[in-house]
């Protein structure tokens, strides 16, 4: 299955799974059972109220 142009390049696509490697630390994983997957922006832990360990 060819990745969009709009992917970012080293984006993996198994099956009906795509991981994105959006920064050294982060990945995106997306699942989509057709296959055709959102290429939206990500938002990331925009409030979280939980406390590290």
């Amino acid at each position: 299955m060819p990745i969009p142009p709009s992917v970012a390049p080293g984006s993996v696509v198994f099956a009906q799974v795509r991981f994105s490697f959006t920064t050294p630390r982060s990945v995106r994983l997306e699942y989509a059972p057709d296959g055709v997957f959102a290429d939206a922006p990500t938002l990331t832990c925009s409030e979280r109220s939980s406390t590290m360990p």
